[in-house]
């Protein structure tokens, strides 16, 4: 089971790096997009969070 749980963590790291990676393009210097991408970042955190923490317990 702690095999499980680190997979899942390790993926979700992973995953995450992707996202912001996929998100630089949006550094134009514009701050209107910087602003998007940091909320989007934030929102994207804020859902996974509980459910990691949920199937970590399991």
């Amino acid at each position: 089971m702690v095999s499980l749980s680190f997979i899942i963590k390790s993926k979700l790291a992973a995953f995450c790096m992707d996202f912001k990676h996929m998100t630089i393009p949006f550094r134009t210097g514009n701050r209107f997009f910087y602003e998007i991408r940091s909320l989007a970042y934030d929102f994207f955190k804020m859902l996974t969070g509980p459910l990691v923490l949920f199937q970590l317990s399991l």
